[in-house]
């Protein structure tokens, strides 16, 4: 609902909040999915999973920035995540210290990884 104040511009009365969340807690994601099996996965089959979430994000931001970057950028992107790490807080922390400006990225390519496994997995 709108309201035009006495100045002419338009207000919105803000719903409660409230609402919000009822509409949001309805709406499951794949990821919150594969975090509820997760707990019923053995270590082995975890550790799989992690691997597949990490080697998925190494190579959509790879991918991405493949035709954007020159060829010193490339080297550098690829130093950066073609190294032997699977699990996600150690790439986390790579990134964070190697490449912070990568951050809003890396996390965008986590979450879309978490779905895509949660997709595959479940």
């Amino acid at each position: 609902m709108q309201k035009v104040s006495n100045c002419g511009i338009l207000h919105r009365q803000i719903r409660p909040l409230w609402l919000f969340f009822v509409f949001m807690t309805k709406d499951v994601s794949s990821g919150e999915k594969l975090q509820a099996q997760l707990n019923l996965m053995s270590e082995t089959k975890k550790r799989d999973l992690e691997s597949f979430i990490v080697n998925t994000v190494k190579i959509k931001l790879i991918k991405r920035f493949e035709e954007i970057l020159e060829i010193e950028g490339k080297s550098n992107l690829r130093q950066l995540l073609l190294v032997p790490v699977f699990s996600i807080s150690e790439l986390s922390r790579r990134i964070a210290e190697k490449a912070p400006e990568l951050t809003t990225l890396y996390y965008k390519e986590l979450f879309a990884a978490f779905d895509e496994a949660g997709n595959r997995w479940t």
